[in-house]
């Protein structure tokens, strides 16, 4: 069984490839001049923190390490930079305090480097170089953080550390000595530009900035890149909108390595709107029971009283009951029934048979479809959205119009 990925391993999986994080690089930083090549990009280890070093005498031989998402060190001639990228699905209030300790424990990684070549360096050292393991010379490597929020909530949490501190009733003389830190958070649901991007970050990033917007994302869906969008892509579009049932197998057909996401929306709309009208029915259904047994039940027991006066009250409340419940279980299913829309029933499980199997098999089912009850519609739902072939579908269409009881008078179905 096929195991659907989570948020955070779709973004991993989709940020790992060097191209896209070159591409993101550039286009959130340098306004899409390609500054950074995928070339220059090496992986680093995500696990950042302090180490056992002696030299941290007040270490006390603890180890504190967190994992950071995506971290990547860009190389510019002999210097390099350390660029890391923090998915966030929610708001996190304590952030800013977060990604300052990756990067303090970034930096304190390179200085337990250069601690220990220090160390081993057979050179002349200071009493601070030598006590602390450090030359003057030593030099951290820069280091960034990016985080890609993508929360449907407008960001409404502090994006620096003195947003998260108490200044009341300090002096305002204090407030520029306390330092302070701030966070790169790029909001994908209210970018202004997505046209820096040379990669498919661009589809990925309009579809889920537009996601709500059902008429923009018909537009988004007529275009060519859409039709033949990367598994990673396709992922991080499913798992950050509301359409996690296309990460489903049976959603996920490919064709030359890529996934037609036009194809894929066209079934899950019409799923969406089969369960709706399925939905409709039973709750139509239950309505017209419940009024059709309360008014059943009301005028029966009514006659059966009148009759009980002259027939006597035990064998006139007998009868109303008995009266009342077969006439609300007759008036139910006949208001239940009424309530559900044969033509929308049709309309739907033609376009789901049309978006899986074409145009042609649509023409051959239809004759068929047509002489089935409402009911016998939505039961076929789910198989034309399911089935591998448009011949299982016929087997199970042929199935459903030989099991039907029709009358004389019912012109036999179309083979």
């Amino acid at each position: 069984m096929s195991t659907i990925p989570s948020a955070d391993i779709s973004d991993k999986k989709f940020f790992s490839d060097d191209e896209r994080y070159a591409d993101l690089i550039n286009g959130l930083i340098c306004q899409g001049r390609p500054v950074v090549r995928k070339e220059d990009l090496q992986d680093l280890d995500t696990q950042t923190g302090i180490w056992n070093d002696p030299a941290i005498h007040k270490s006390k031989n603890r180890r504190r390490v967190k994992l950071r998402d995506l971290v990547k060190k860009a190389s510019f001639g002999v210097n390099f930079l350390v660029i890391g990228i923090e998915n966030q699905q929610t708001i996190d209030y304590s952030l800013p305090l977060r990604c300052m300790t990756y990067e303090a424990g970034e930096y304190e990684r390179q200085a337990a480097m250069i601690r220990r070549a220090v160390r081993n360096a057979d050179i002349k050292q200071n009493p601070g170089e030598y006590l602390y393991s450090f030359s003057k010379e030593s030099h951290l490597h820069p280091s960034i953080i990016i985080v890609l929020y993508y929360g449907e909530l407008p960001w409404d949490g502090s994006v620096d550390l003195h947003g998260m501190i108490d200044f009341s009733g300090i002096p305002e003389e204090f407030h520029p000595l306390i330092q302070n830190y701030r966070i790169h958070l790029v909001d994908v649901r209210h970018l202004q530009n997505t046209d820096v991007f040379k990669t498919d970050i661009r589809q990925v990033f309009d579809f889920i900035r537009y996601s709500d917007d059902k008429t923009y994302l018909k537009k988004l869906l007529n275009t060519s890149e859409y039709q033949m969008l990367d598994k990673d892509a396709y992922e991080m579009i499913a798992t950050h909108t509301s359409m996690s049932t296309l990460l489903e197998p049976r959603m996920m057909q490919t064709r030359g390595g890529k996934i037609n996401m036009c194809k894929a929306i066209d079934i899950w709309l019409a799923e969406r709107e089969a369960k709706g009208i399925s939905q409709g029915l039973s709750q139509g259904l239950s309505q017209g029971l419940s009024q059709g047994l309360s008014q059943g039940i009301s005028q029966g027991l009514s006659q059966g009283l009148s009759q009980g006066l002259s027939q006597g009250l035990s064998q006139g409340i007998s009868q109303g009951l008995s009266q009342g419940l077969s006439q609300g279980l007759s008036q139910g299913l006949s208001q239940g029934i009424s309530q559900g829309n044969d033509e929308t029933s049709y309309k739907m499980l033609m376009k789901i048979i049309v978006s899986r199997f074409g145009k042609k098999a649509g023409e051959l089912a239809s004759p068929t479809i047509r002489y089935l009850t409402s009911d016998e519609r939505i039961d076929l739902v789910e198989t034309a959205a399911t089935t591998d072939t448009f011949a299982h579908f016929q087997d199970a269409l042929r199935r459903a119009t030989t099991e039907t009881q029709r009358s004389p008078q019912s012109p036999a179905p179309h083979q």
